[in-house]
């Protein structure tokens, strides 16, 4: 965390949001990784794991088709049908407004121009949104003994496929859970469900209705039980003995037997961290996914504890401007000020940035021998005899743009080779040998560079945590920062990677599950012009912030760094609604 050297202040008001209170309690997620070796029930836990995804498949196919005939049901007519067209038209000026902010050379008078449309048009979508949201109604209204019976049939084969998937009841609980956060997200934003392909991966887990002491964890429970470790294992001087003393075993059930009796699922962990005194473990689930060849497999025990009591900091507040910014230190990810007058960036390095980019590379070189093994694969097809299955396999491999395809088609014909295919095998071969290689090069970078990255916010998080007593958010729109117009997704590949680079949701995240550890306050800012309105004096100068990082203000003659000024007006404008909180 870069810091310099404090500047002036400013208290003026603003509106804010502020987030709901947690009482005497917080509820926090404890992560512990488990080992490869010794483990017993995998297959049956592997079982649960392609059921859960079957029966969330299941599900999703009845919530489409319920949602199809619903909106069927509500449609419109042509009002509907016009504001389809205008919010096209509307996508194509917001388009062409973000290409001439992005130019250098384009006038003001241009700009002023399309955004002036971009405004006429967002003022007709709201009109003729307003007819629609009433005819929708209207709909509703006259038909809710329609909509009640098709809500009542969605409910009904829910359960009913519930029933019928075979699920321990505590997966059950977990995917209807999970569908029904979904699913109303989904209706919020307009947009449907999608199903989840099966790979292998996936989670096992336990309910506990009434909660589960932590002392518990450690003893009989017919759910959840991990072999007790001295208290060595965290307050021993010694790193070995800490890290020895460390391993245990944990046992999750999966399933039960014909007597009701648990079926197990039990893996080595390695307890690094003990567990808070007086908390209650709520969840309990293994989490199985893959990384290059290798499984890897993680413990998370949703707990929760007394938060802790007041901690004093010398400072009250700091305001977090967050974005992604290439400058001469590395990616820059955020900018802070503090109430204490300093100040600083969260950077993420140059070593980092090109190891990402790394990452793109590999996955270029992939794709580069992928298409060149499928063209000879096509040709040796069309000039030669290829017996079933394979001729399927190699069909589907040709038209596929996943190398997957490829994969399953050369391991069936590993199994079952035939007379006059050495040429042809042995390419492939080859083919598989540098793509097994490549894909396990990149999917093991990529896991140590997200896990690096996570740990510089964790560290970032926390000083600002020993510093401050609240943390004050630009609230960002993510998701309109990140759906970029079809045109700008072609002009600006290098921002999309910086985006996936700077992945501003780990930090929102570590940033409020950390000042709540340590009972922090954390509130999301909404400023206006944040960005564009000098910190010092208020002036709102017109200025193109895409094409220079420092604006010197036209009134007070004041020069600032840009992301600096915006974090001055978080913090300025936080204050006051922390005030009045």
């Amino acid at each position: 965390m870069q810091e310099t050297a404090p500047e002036s202040r400013d208290d003026r008001t603003n509106r804010g949001t502020i987030p709901e209170e947690h009482g005497n309690t917080l509820t926090r997620v404890y992560e512990y990784g488990c080992g490869r070796e010794a483990i017993r029930g995998m297959d049956i836990a592997i079982d649960q794991m392609f059921r859960r995804n079957e029966l969330w498949n299941r599900i999703v196919e009845i919530d489409n088709e319920v949602r199809t005939k619903m909106e069927a049901t509500l449609f419109a007519g042509a009002k509907e049908e016009e504001l389809g067209s205008i919010r096209e038209k509307l996508k194509e000026l917001r388009s062409r407004l973000a290409m001439l902010r992005a130019d250098r050379k384009s006038s003001k008078a241009e700009r002023d121009r399309v955004r002036a449309q971009v405004k006429a048009a967002a003022l007709e979508v709201r009109t003729v949104l307003d007819e629609v949201k009433r005819a929708r109604k209207a709909n509703a209204e006259e038909n809710r003994t329609l909509m009640r019976e098709l809500d009542a049939d969605r409910r009904r084969r829910i359960r009913q496929v519930q029933v019928q998937a075979g699920l321990y009841w505590c997966g059950r609980t977990e995917v209807l859970r999970n569908y029904e956060v979904a699913r109303r997200r989904a209706m919020r934003e307009g947009r449907r469900l999608q199903p989840r392909p099966w790979n292998g991966t996936g989670t096992v887990c336990v309910y506990f209705q009434q909660g589960l002491n932590v002392s518990g964890v450690f003893g009989d429970n017919g759910r959840l039980q991990i072999d007790p470790i001295p208290e060595d294992a965290w307050k021993s001087a010694s790193r070995s003995v800490r890290r020895r003393l460390a391993r245990t075993r944990v046992r999750i059930r999966v399933a039960a037997n014909a007597d009701l009796s648990p079926v197990w699922l039990e893996l080595p962990m390695t307890m690094h961290r003990p567990l808070p005194d007086g908390g209650v473990v709520r969840w309990a689930s293994i989490m199985r996914e893959q990384v290059g060849l290798s499984w890897r497999h993680r413990l998370l025990l949703t707990v929760r504890e007394p938060a802790p009591s007041g901690i004093e900091r010398p400072f009250e507040a700091v305001g977090v401007d967050v974005g992604w910014r290439v400058t001469p230190e590395g990616l820059r990810v955020a900018y802070w000020c503090g109430a204490d007058g300093n100040h600083g960036a969260l950077v993420l390095p140059p070593s980092d940035l090109a190891a990402f980019r790394q990452i793109d590379s590999l996955q270029s070189t992939i794709t580069a021998a992928y298409d060149q093994a499928r063209s000879f694969l096509q040709s040796y097809t069309n000039s030669h005899t290829v017996p079933e299955p394979l001729a399927a396999l190699a069909a589907t491999a040709v038209s596929s743009l996943s190398p997957r395809a490829l994969v399953r088609m050369f391991e069936e014909w590993k199994a079952n080779r035939y007379l006059g295919d050495e040429n042809a095998f042995t390419t492939i071969s080859v083919w598989h040998k540098q793509h097994v290689h490549l894909w396990t090069w990149q999917a093991n970078l990529r896991d140590q560079l997200i896990r690096k990255r996570r740990e510089l916010y964790r560290c970032f998080a926390a000083e600002l945590a020993r510093r401050f007593r609240c943390v004050l958010l630009h609230d960002v729109q993510l998701r309109r920062k990140s759906a970029k117009p079809p045109v700008m997704r072609e002009a600006i590949p290098a921002q999309r990677q910086h985006r996936f680079i700077a992945a501003i949701s780990v930090l929102f995240r570590i940033l409020q599950h950390t000042f709540e550890k340590h009972s922090g306050t954390v509130l999301r800012i909404k400023p206006e012009h944040a960005t564009m309105s000098c910190h010092s004096c208020g002036t709102l100068d017109e200025w193109n912030p895409a094409a220079t990082l420092t604006h010197t203000c036209s009134k007070c003659g004041l020069t600032w760094d840009q992301d600096y000024n915006a974090a001055k007006n978080v913090l300025r404008q936080g204050l006051a609604v922390w005030s009045r909180k």
